[in-house]
């Protein structure tokens, strides 16, 4: 079976189709309805199949067909691009672009009505055409100018396209007339991997929102819908050119990169996948996107730190804006977890590789999640079951307001901020207080929490102590920014999230 890489714009599908190869040459079938799976079948069977040649930096395109294009490079290279030109599609106006050539192997699917056009990007490119209908001269040709403000396709050598070889028809094709306060021109590109996540999630609905500055594209496993890219972090951290396709297809100007392997205990256990998920995925994606001059962001963890419980400072709660004895950005590590040492090495080989990425390590993340996974669902989860839940009392840290992480955050990445940020609420608790505190704000029953010491609990992954980070050097550079505590943070997860009164129906 052909494999197929889903992209984040509707129905177009990049194919990656085998090569056999040996002392005679080569051969690829270029396509085979048995062998292609139903999202590319659907649009066929093939009606037309066109080949074309190709001097370099000839462009073709934008043009918009009624009919299905499945495009192949058999000699050369080619920058292809398809342009989502469908008004009543999710993805209307974004483009997915991918480099075709005789090595690689890829092909791209040009779904109906959607604007396609490449650039040859060396002298004799030939391509080939599978198309599911027939080219007619008499039938009034549409298309989209290469140049469109309103799309901003990101042609490579945009720097030399004086010397682009345009047709004169295509040349004169006039910009589209849409709304230029809804697509405004040049929209800055984001990319978040893993868009699904606790995190991700919330990052891509904000973005989402201010589509009149952002075209905002996820990542996730599936592909299950529009603006998602099917890309995986273990694959990424086996195959550069995993990395290489997906940057290519989306030409990000900047990357969030909120994945991770998160599960502490799973990663004392699984310690080889560790690393790979969190140090290794994480440099092939550094490399990669400094290459191309974006911005990269990624999340790391108050886990790097364990310091020792401090006996003269309250246990149940710190305020930590009144009480400066958080962990300061420039502290040395101390990590006593595999996860806390493979987050601690990304961190290095990111800043080892590029002094322009943005670090930004936080804790206990909580607050509205389509998935129920963050510390305030369990609680409440439990306790609303009758069960008892054990928590630790000595594993001190500061929950932050998932909302006051993506402000925070949309705030440094505004300012073009780089080097390491600390991003956490202005509490610190122990497990067992927090747990607490949500219990009392929801008039849940506390006695089914059980408290219980790191030693006594014996779980597989050592937990750090005192791991309640510092945001002074946040606040300074930002002194208008307020942090919620938790008690205001989850009234305005209610305000945001349900309706008045009904905010327990989550659970």
């Amino acid at each position: 079976m052909v494999e197929i890489i889903p992209t984040h714009v509707k129905d177009v599908y990049i194919c990656h189709i085998k090569q056999f190869k040996d002392h005679r040459g080569k051969l690829c079938e270029l396509f085979n309805m048995v062998k292609y799976p139903e999202e590319i079948k659907k649009f066929f069977p093939v009606q037309q199949i066109t080949w074309v040649t190709n001097r370099k930096f000839a462009h073709r395109g934008l043009h918009i067909a009624a009919y299905s294009k499945l495009l192949t490079c058999i000699k050369g290279s080619v920058y292809d691009v398809v342009v989502d030109t469908r008004p009543d599609s999710s993805t209307y106006l974004q483009w997915v672009g991918v480099t075709l050539s005789e090595e690689n192997g890829y092909q791209l699917l040009v779904p109906p009505d959607c604007g396609h056009g490449y650039l040859a990007l060396e002298e004799g490119c030939a391509v080939v055409y599978c198309q599911g209908g027939c080219f007619l001269p008499s039938v009034p040709e549409k298309a989209v100018h290469l140049f469109d403000k309103a799309v901003s396709v990101d042609w490579p050598f945009i720097d030399q396209k004086s010397n682009f070889l345009i047709s004169e028809k295509d040349s004169k094709v006039p910009f589209l007339e849409v709304d230029i306060e809804k697509f405004k021109p040049n929209r800055k590109r984001i990319l978040i991997i893993s868009s699904k996540g606790q995190v991700g999630q919330l990052f891509f609905r904000k973005l989402t929102e201010l589509n009149d500055k952002y075209v905002v594209i996820g990542t996730c496993y599936s592909n299950d819908e529009p603006q998602h890219y099917k890309f995986d972090l273990k694959t990424a951290a086996k195959d550069p050119a995993h990395v290489d396709l997906l940057l290519d297809a989306c030409k990000p100007h900047v990357v969030i990169v909120c994945g991770a392997m998160t599960n502490v205990n799973l990663c004392e256990s699984e310690k080889e996948l560790a690393y790979l998920v969190n140090r290794d995925s994480i440099e092939q994606l550094g490399k990669q996107i400094k290459k191309r001059g974006a911005k990269l962001i990624f999340f790391s963890t108050n886990y790097i730190f364990s310091d020792p419980l401090k006996p003269d400072l309250p246990q149940d709660r710190i305020d930590m804006l009144a009480n400066d004895v958080g962990i300061k950005e420039d502290a040395r590590p101390n990590c006593v977890n595999v996860y806390g040492k493979s987050k601690l090495d990304s961190e290095k080989v990111l800043q080892d590789n590029d002094p322009n990425a943005l670090i930004i390590r936080t804790s206990g993340v909580f607050g509205h999640d389509s998935k129920k996974r963050n510390f305030v669902y369990q609680v409440i989860g439990n306790l609303l079951g009758g069960n008892k839940m054990t928590l630790l009392t000595d594993e001190i840290q500061c929950p932050v307001y998932n909302d006051d992480l993506c402000r925070a955050t949309l705030e440094l990445m505004e300012k073009n901020c780089s080097g390491i940020y600390h991003i956490v609420g202005p509490e610190a608790f122990n497990k067992y207080t927090f747990g607490v505190k949500i219990a009392e704000i929801f008039n849940l029953d506390t006695s089914l929490l059980v408290p219980m010491s790191s030693e006594e609990l014996k779980l597989p992954a050592k937990r750090p102590y005192f791991a309640a980070l510092s945001t002074a050097k946040f606040r300074k550079e930002f002194p208008e920014f307020k942090f919620h505590n938790v008690s205001a943070a989850v009234k305005d997860w209610q305000t945001k999230q349900m309706k008045a009164g009904k905010f327990l129906s989550e659970f």
